[in-house]
């Protein structure tokens, strides 16, 4: 009898162990599911699995020679477009700034994305909050934000969108400092758990530059034009793939 007890207690652990493995699991994602509802590109207060996401060419993302900058978007930002040329195919630098609008408000592809089509609204000016902008450089910024939303949605086909911004380390801003807010597009589907609870990414720098660059070069024109944003027709945004 008692030989027969043990094969059944260990069976027993086997099975609480893997139910407690799956609260864990599903605590750990509500977390960061919620950390996501801010903004956050990366939780801030919860710790992920190294194999959280899988980024075609995110190993080849350009390296700071030297001495750290004191700001890693200002860095970005300020690449010259001869250094750019010189750049091969798989540099997402090559493709990150997709659209510098007339008053300094950038549209930046996010190196390091959450979800496909993840991208930050910045200024390329290196300023802490959005009262440090001047007045047209504030009315330009959030222009661009709000006009992301619809356009994200048609363009990725998304459900949903998080926007937001974190407001120094402890609210979870991974560049302190530098004024940004992430556009993040959401579907059901962009959560899929495949195996080892990694998610895929499978749009490149390179594929969002090459989705928005036209879309927000016409939001560019229009808001040059000092035309309403609320009168642009979202519904007609044109995309590279209507293009061809």
């Amino acid at each position: 009898m008692l030989g027969a007890a043990a094969p059944k207690q260990l069976d027993d652990r086997a099975s609480q162990r893997e139910a407690l493995l799956r609260q864990a699991m599903h605590l750990l994602q509500t977390a960061q599911a919620l950390d996501a509802q801010s903004g956050a590109g990366q939780p801030a207060l919860v710790a992920m699995p190294p194999t959280r996401a899988i980024v075609p060419g995110r190993q080849r993302l350009a390296t700071v020679d030297g001495p750290k900058p004191a700001c890693i978007l200002c860095y970005k930002l300020a690449i010259s477009d001869a250094d750019k040329a010189g750049m091969d195919e798989g540099n997402p630098d090559k493709y990150a700034v997709i659209e510098e609008f007339t008053h300094g408000t950038v549209l930046f592809a996010n190196q390091m994305p959450y979800l496909d089509g993840h991208c930050l609204v910045l200024p390329k000016g290196h300023v802490n909050q959005a009262v440090d902008l001047s007045r047209p450089q504030r009315h330009e910024y959030r222009d661009v934000v709000d006009c992301a939303v619809p356009m994200f949605k048609q363009i990725f086909n998304s459900k949903g969108l998080n926007v937001g911004l974190n407001d120094g380390e402890l609210a979870g801003a991974s560049v302190p400092g530098h004024l940004h807010t992430h556009v993040i597009p959401r579907k059901p589907e962009g959560f899929l758990n495949p195996a080892a609870d990694t998610y895929f990414i499978t749009k490149t720098v390179k594929d969002v530059h090459t989705l928005l660059k036209g879309p927000f070069s016409r939001l560019k024109a229009a808001l040059a034009d000092e035309q309403d944003p609320s009168g642009i027709d979202f519904g007609h945004v044109i995309t590279p793939d209507d293009e061809e």
